[in-house]
């Protein structure tokens, strides 16, 4: 339907009815056990975000929203009666979250829903990138992290998870990895070409050489400073994406960002993203038309005074906020003839 509008006497642009509501489903994820350091309370972060008035957000300046919260999972209810592989931190725990959050991840997609995930800690995309990959036929995943979090438990010199989820994802590593306990139930892999991070500043040497071994698109602070965000952007949706066909997730974590616009996280780092320049990955991505996920991972409110815990979480509703379609520079109203009729 193309439509045209009155505003204050001036006849718009014609439009097509691309106003129709943008659906999103939350989901909570209180994991914090990707790290030994338990206490820095990122299983914390889903209900504060929430509390903090994430909806009421989204939903104050864009009509075009239809949000349903699916809650929180359960965090360690299930163990794995097995060993655990060797310098992988509680993965008895682990692996059975992420089947449960794989399959959640699936059932909001069936309804037609952006994922966007709240963590807790950035192990959990190893259940949501691997339910996308079980939703979409073809996906590419968009990687915004300080951190590259494709050691391997060879490669990694702490054992935390937390630094493994993509090479725990991606089929180019499954040699690497064997046959790992309660994780057949995983049967997509994604692949490493249609990979890209933004915003990258501390990369371990293994990582570095898995990069340049599998030619890795990996944008660090260096290329967003030479190049500028949109270009930055620009150039990963070519290369994971160059015919303009495939569906996104976008794995977000809140350190990618500088130290002054997230202190409340684990590892805080200087010299990071823009908010504004977060916000732009994400609304690009979102105009696609084809964002299919947001994990919005390692905000932790244990760390810092009031004042830090209120600017990160603040950082993290506005990035959500982006995925929900809001538009900074304002939102037209829906009419009635905007609404789908379902």
């Amino acid at each position: 339907m193309v439509l045209k509008l009155m505003r204050f006497g001036v006849q718009s642009r014609m439009f097509s009815s691309q106003l129709a509501k943008t659906k999103i489903g939350l989901l909570g994820v209180p994991y914090n056990e990707g790290s030994s350091k338990k206490t820095i309370g990122t299983a914390l972060a889903p209900e504060l975000i929430r509390k903090s008035g994430l909806i009421k957000e989204i939903v104050e300046f864009n009509e075009h929203v239809d949000i349903k919260d699916f809650g929180d999972l359960a965090v360690g209810e299930v163990e794995l009666e097995t060993t655990s592989p060797k310098n992988m931190q509680n993965y008895s725990r682990f692996m059975p979250l992420m089947k449960r959050i794989s399959e959640k991840v699936q059932e909001i997609r069936a309804e037609n829903r952006i994922c966007v995930t709240l963590g807790g800690d950035h192990a959990l995309a190893v259940g949501t990138i691997s339910g996308q990959l079980n939703a979409s036929e073809n996906l590419s995943v968009i990687y915004v992290d300080a951190h590259a979090d494709i050691n391997t438990n060879s490669t990694s010199r702490s054992g935390h998870i937390h630094g493994m989820p993509v090479s725990l994802v991606v089929k180019e590593l499954s040699e690497y990895w064997g046959q790992l306990p309660g994780f057949d139930w995983q049967t997509k892999k994604l692949s490493l070409k249609n990979v890209a991070y933004i915003g990258l500043r501390s990369v371990d040497p293994m990582e570095r050489l898995i990069a340049e071994k599998f030619n890795i698109k990996m944008l660090g602070m260096e290329y967003v400073d030479k190049y500028g965000i949109n270009k930055c952007i620009e150039m990963a949706l070519d290369h994971i994406d160059p015919k303009n066909e495939r569906d996104y997730h976008i794995s977000f974590d809140i350190d990618a960002l500088d130290r002054h616009e997230a202190p409340s996280t684990g590892i805080s780092l200087a010299a990071g993203l823009t908010l504004r320049e977060g916000i732009s990955i994400i609304e690009q991505v979102f105009n696609t038309g084809r964002l299919r996920g947001l994990d919005m991972v390692e905000l932790c409110p244990g760390i810092g005074d009031a004042r830090d815990v209120k600017t990160t979480i603040d950082s993290a509703i506005q990035l959500i906020v982006a995925a929900s379609g809001n538009k900074r520079s304002g939102n037209l109203p829906l009419t009635q003839h905007d609404i789908p009729k379902n």
